[in-house]
């Protein structure tokens, strides 16, 4: 079971959960912020309330992806989804500095992609190799 997470390890899970976040999944199931099904909020004034479709529906609008400052998250509460059974990950690296080779590796990853997972989501992110390999 999982639900969508972040790309940046930097961001926790209240940040990006509340600024929606952009993840491996998100292609299948959404941003985080589309995940999030109810929050419990500590508000200025000292009172708990709790925050969903159901229950104070515009201050849950506006906390799903609307970021902080209209209360203090104490909980959230997430959709699962099934993934598996097998999870690949990973990194692709390919030689070559030549500009052109680049579209051509998009290109066959994609169709890799496509052909052999048509459910998944995939993501290519060129980058300058450190000079030190």
């Amino acid at each position: 079971m999982a639900t969508t997470g972040g790309l940046v390890s930097s961001t926790g899970l209240g940040g990006l959960t509340l600024g929606g976040s952009f993840g491996h999944l998100v292609r299948k199931y959404g941003l985080a912020c589309d995940n999030l099904r109810s929050v419990e909020v500590g508000s200025a004034d000292g009172s708990i309330l709790y925050a969903s479709e159901s229950q104070h529906p515009e201050l849950f609008w506006a906390l799903r992806g609307g970021g902080g400052n209209f209360g203090v998250i104490t909980k959230f509460e997430l959709a699962l989804h099934g993934v598996g059974p097998v999870v690949l990950g990973g990194v692709i690296f390919y030689p070559g500095t030549k500009r052109h080779r680049s579209s051509s590796v998009g290109a066959t990853y994609c169709r890799m992609c496509r052909m052999n997972f048509p459910r998944s989501s995939a993501s290519l992110r060129p980058r300058q190799p450190p000079s030190s390999l």
